[in-house]
């Protein structure tokens, strides 16, 4: 099975993370810590995670799902890994 994605603009919007800091007003910066040669991205601000416009074919049959592993951060630099 492959799956090609529309492709009318840079990316394809999948989800959005959320993540939650005890330390009130601290505003949190998202990394992915793998992208897949930059297939993925994640917006750092928005927690916005997208397949980007690469002209990859996503084929299921030879990679049956990607792992992505995502890194959190406030402004005291801690860290948060999912």
């Amino acid at each position: 099975m492959q799956r090609h994605f529309p492709m009318l603009y840079p990316s394809y919007f999948l989800l959005q993370i959320s993540a939650s800091d005890k330390d009130k007003g601290q505003a949190l910066t998202y990394t992915l810590l793998n992208d897949f040669e930059g297939l993925f991205s994640i917006d750092n601000k928005t927690s916005h995670l997208s397949i980007n416009n690469t002209n990859k074919v996503m084929n299921f049959n030879k990679k049956k799902f990607y792992l992505l592993q995502l890194e959190v951060t406030d402004g005291m630099k801690k860290v948060l890994k999912y």
